[in-house]
């Protein structure tokens, strides 16, 4: 009904006045960090925001190590000069990436809006808008890293394969996707019991590794290598993909060679005429 839109946005208001964000709860997605309290909890401890949530959710050090697995690619190695980040919460991946690699324009997605805020404050990056589903705000292939991390976990099957999709269409060619995901790999018997006995229920996701190579490679990204790290109570996989530029400098992407409108235009002459796609 009509009258819940003004609801919800007096809503959003209101718990943004308290430092809390009133987001959309997938399933049993539960998995926030509150501002006000995240900063409370660093000053008391003497750390910086970062290092207290690593301390507080995972490992010390958990951040940087994650930065620096993934440089071990090769993903720093060239000038990155765009960065689109999807999900970055507290900001404490934005911090290390920005500080590895200064580029010219660092751009997020983020629905929590009291650490949006912050993160723009602080860091000065582009906070685009964002509707849970979508980089519609970034043109096609003009991104040199797109990367997401502990996001795609706590997010629904669907919802992760259309940020997938859209991160390999602003991936610009020669660029970087890097993001993690629950696999088979980070489900072993011992594992999976962490998962069950924990009490914890934001995960709500996971995808076979070769599946996701496979996806991958149908939108023009190469597979370049994976990772595993912990994440409490158990495991996640990062995974490493580049868009490669052929040999006249065009992208080898289904999307980009226009392979999707040729598909459909040859089969719209058999679909019978008032059937809706």
């Amino acid at each position: 009904m009509e009258f819940r839109k003004p609801a919800l946005r007096w809503a959003d208001r209101l718990v943004n006045s308290l430092g809390l964000s009133l987001v959309r709860r997938w399933g049993l997605f539960s998995h926030y960090i509150p501002l006000r309290k995240t900063l409370r909890g660093a000053r008391k401890a003497k750390m910086s925001v970062g290092e207290y949530i690593d301390w507080k959710n995972n490992y010390p050090g958990a951040t940087q190590e994650t930065i620096d697995r993934v440089a071990a690619f090769g993903v720093f190695d060239q000038p990155i000069q765009r960065v689109c980040e999807i999900g970055p919460g507290s900001g404490r991946y934005l911090e290390k990436v920005m500080a590895r690699c200064h580029p010219d324009s660092y751009e997020i997605y983020e629905t929590a809006v009291p650490w949006k805020r912050r993160l723009v404050q602080l860091y000065g990056v582009r906070a685009q808008n964002t509707d849970g589903v979508s980089l519609s705000s970034t043109p096609d292939c003009s991104v040199d890293l797109v990367h997401g991390h502990r996001v795609f976990e706590g997010l629904p099957v669907i919802t992760c394969l259309r940020y997938f999709a859209e991160a390999a269409r602003v991936v610009r060619p020669g660029g970087w996707l890097v993001f993690d995901v629950l696999t088979e790999a980070c489900l072993t018997p011992e594992m999976t019991n962490n998962w069950v006995t924990s009490g914890s229920n934001w995960i709500v996701s996971m995808f076979p590794k070769q599946f996701l190579i496979d996806l991958m490679k149908g939108d023009g990204l190469a597979y370049v290598g994976s990772f595993i790290l912990p994440m409490r109570p158990a495991l996640s996989e990062y995974l490493i993909f580049r868009k490669p530029v052929s040999k006249r400098g065009r992208v080898a992407s289904r999307r980009a060679a226009g392979a999707f409108p040729q598909e459909k235009k040859k089969l719209l002459p058999l679909i019978p005429r008032g059937v809706i796609l």
